[in-house]
């Protein structure tokens, strides 16, 4: 028997969830709130998604694929300028989202909090764009690192009230800090 018929948009759904874990975080976003924010019933969630770290696991590919990397598409290039261009963009887009900041760079800078499971995909996820980063510094890791640092601290700046113009000018100066470094 294949029970009833699911009744509710997946793709609604997760970025229902999306919108709960980046607002509350994994450890404050209960079932409940998933359920609530999507509007589904506690059966049709387990049914469709099992749990609360396999909805997370979703929402969290969801917001990668949806979200965040087609405003990253200068890590796909290989010329000096997308660097500074990445974090110019980390900032512009952290800075449209209030104190939010970035769901991604929220969800690392809170990774211990999650299932060894949905740790690893953030990790992964982590080591990929870190890889990206060291690939587009000429294999520098320490600029690579520095990047990376440079686009938490934004999200951190987000997180604790800066003005879209703090986060903007800070962007920018990483940028030209990146830039010069680069040269």
């Amino acid at each position: 028997m294949a029970g009833r018929p699911r009744n509710f948009d997946r793709d609604i759904a997760l970025d229902a969830f999306v919108d709960v874990f980046w607002t509350h975080g994994y450890a404050g976003a209960d079932v409940d709130k998933l359920q609530e924010s999507a509007g589904i019933l506690r059966g049709s969630f387990y049914r469709a998604f099992h749990d609360k770290p396999r909805a997370f696991s979703e929402a969290f590919g969801r917001y990668l694929e949806q979200i965040l990397m087609p405003r990253l598409t200068m890590l796909e290039r290989s010329d000096s300028g997308a660097l500074p261009d990445f974090i110019r963009a980390v900032g512009a887009f952290v800075a449209t989202q209030g104190n939010r900041g970035c769901f991604f760079s929220e969800t690392l800078l809170n990774v211990s909090e999650l299932d060894e499971d949905v740790r690893k995909t953030v990790l992964q996820a982590r080591s990929r764009l870190l890889r990206k980063l060291k690939k587009l510094a000429r294999g520098d890791a320490g600029l690579a690192d520095f990047v990376f640092a440079s686009a938490l601290g934004l999200h951190g700046l987000a997180r604790s009230g800066a003005t879209r113009t703090e986060i903007r000018r800070a962007s920018r100066e990483a940028a030209e800090a990146i830039a010069i470094r680069l040269s």
